[in-house]
């Protein structure tokens, strides 16, 4: 009986871990990682939306964020 408590405690830990690690969408180029990065779309006939993300440099030289675009 514990053996089959245990397997699926390990099951659903399993699925749960699974599920989060699908969520994490992390980008890196160079010293740069870009974290979450996510907009919502925009409302009918908006121009413009707002996007989101944690940019972080790890590297000694600053950097600058000067444009952003999503093809959607």
């Amino acid at each position: 009986m514990n053996d089959k408590i245990t397997g699926i405690i390990i099951a659903i830990f399993l699925t749960i871990a699974s599920g989060v690690a699908a969520l994490a969408h992390e980008y890196k180029l160079g010293n740069l990682e870009i974290i979450h990065p996510h907009a919502r779309a925009t409302a009918p006939g908006a121009p413009v939306s707002g996007g989101y993300m944690v940019i972080r440099n790890t590297g000694s030289e600053a950097d600058r964020l000067i444009a952003g675009s999503a093809d959607f």
